[in-house]
């Protein structure tokens, strides 16, 4: 049933995951404890990255508190490596713990995200993105090349009580799970092959990026986190629960590795919080986990979302500053107030060949931030970055471009303005040097600002060529 079409790509990946199996370990995570080690250990000896794994009992968990080792309230704390931590939970498909393992009401939100082998964007050391190529914004990654899909073998109720065996493409932060069959253009597997499959497990990934490759591609779609959506429509279901019975699919086995990431911006406990409180203690993620020090070793998981928790003890909390800040250390935030995540995933991992306003084109520009030296080229990507999330047009006083211009405005410390924001009317402003500020236009022309209307430079000169002597009337008296 599986189309040829699909056969080749995907030939490496199966391959790669029997013999991940034989070792009981994914090798998705063998990779994250690289990193753990590749990241090593401080001055004084002590690890900046840890790999925990999970409780040999289902539904038991093993109530360490790793995250600790990155919060600041520790005697001797570590070298200054960034605040925060980056935490992700990673379940194998025969570990004790799995999705299927959880409560119904915390499968369909797990996976949070996807993992990729390369990026366009962040070419690998010594590499060249026109060489290698890679997960990019544009397209859709391929299965078995650029990304692995996380499935599941799901039953779909029906009237009779019995429900119908389908293989189903899970997508990260797009919270649906799409069917094969039952979404729209699906791949048309039959109960005689699902259930030849679940006796031969090695059949299940290419089953699987087979399934994904269709419900994308059908729709036309380039995020592999936006192919369908709840509903008739696409045939999306939610595992576990669902708030309308015709949308409900129940996990009968987890198929590939499924994860879930979640970033600690603070110190102060917040990774504590974020690794025990958020995920252990609160819901029942029993299955491995890893926590890096200092959130922006987030890029080195590769990862396109990741969730942020702001301060403990409050879980989430994350807004503007937090979305900006995550889209130039190279992922989109899933949960933070006001940051459209698609924009965000846009600036991320769309390409993008030099940094200007042409066509009102915002790709890559978040990526670009990265890779650029210090100057103005560099600081007009963060602008540039910042525009694409929350004010690509300026109609008035939206909140995100509110929050946009007070920090690339004209009366913001920002190296680099967005002209498109208003000044302050009728409110004169001392300008130290004109110099210092740079503004960028549509045609993508920088240059020192000009001063406008509403602003003076207030200088020595400027007062002694302008502004008469004061003498005095008459005697003194």
């Amino acid at each position: 049933m599986v189309k040829s079409w699909v056969r080749g790509a995907q030939a490496g990946l199966a391959l790669a995951l029997l013999v991940a199996g034989a070792s009981s370990e994914s090798a998705l995570k063998q990779e994250w404890k690289k990193v753990v080690q590749d990241l090593g250990k401080d001055a004084l000896g002590r690890d900046l990255a840890h790999w925990q794994a999970g409780s040999a009992v289902t539904g038991q968990g093993t109530n360490e508190h790793w995250g600790q080792m990155c919060d600041t309230y520790k005697p001797d704390v570590r070298p200054d490596i960034g605040k925060g931590c980056a935490v992700v939970f990673l379940a194998d498909p025969e570990d004790a713990n799995t999705v299927k393992n959880l409560p119904a009401d915390q499968q369909n939100n797990f996976q949070n995200t996807q993992h990729y082998h390369a990026a366009w964007n962040f070419p690998e050391e010594g590499g060249s993105s026109l060489v290698h190529g890679g997960f990019k914004g544009d397209s859709l990654p391929i299965a078995g090349k650029d990304i692995d899909p996380v499935c599941y073998m799901v039953k779909i109720p029906d009237a009779n009580g019995e429900g119908q065996l389908a293989l189903g493409y899970e997508e990260g932060e797009g919270d649906v799970l799409l069917p094969c069959p039952g979404a729209r253009r699906a791949m048309p597997y039959t109960q005689e092959e699902l259930n030849d499959a679940l006796m031969h497990p090695e059949k299940l990934p290419e089953l699987c990026e087979a399934c994904y490759q269709a419900v994308c591609t059908g729709r036309g779609r380039t995020n592999p986190e936006n192919c369908g959506e709840r509903g008739s429509f696409s045939g999306g279901k939610q595992v576990g629960q669902a708030n309308n019975a015709n949308d409900l699919a129940l996990i009968e086995k987890q198929v590939t590795p499924a994860y879930h990431c979640h970033l600690a911006i603070n110190d102060a406990s917040t990774c504590d919080y974020v690794q025990f409180d958020q995920h252990e203690g609160s819901r029942d993620y029993y299955m491995d986990y890893g926590v890096f020090c200092g959130w922006q070793n987030v890029k080195q998981l590769k990862v396109s979302y990741c969730d942020c928790t702001l301060e403990a003890p409050n879980a989430n909390g994350c807004a503007q500053q937090e979305c900006l800040d995550m889209a130039i250390a190279g992922v989109a935030c899933g949960n933070c107030g006001g940051c459209d995540k698609n924009r965000a995933y846009d600036g991320i991992f769309s390409p993008r060949e030099e940094i200007n306003w042409q066509d009102l084109d915002f790709s890559g520009h978040c990526a670009a931030v990265d890779k650029l030296p210090e100057g103005t080229e560099k600081e007009t990507a963060r602008m540039l970055c910042s525009k694409g999330i929350f004010c690509r047009e300026y109609k008035g006083n939206q909140n995100n471009c509110q929050w946009h211009c007070e920090h690339f405005g004209d009366d913001s410390d920002a190296l680099v303005k967005d002209s498109e924001c208003p000044g302050v009317a009728n409110n004169r402003r001392l300008l130290e040097s004109t110099t210092k500020i740079h503004r960028v236009n549509k045609e993508g022309t920088e240059a020192p600002i000009e001063l406008v209307a509403g602003y003076t430079e207030i200088s020595k000169d400027y007062i002694l060529g302008n502004v008469a002597p004061i003498r005095p009337s008459g005697p003194k008296r």
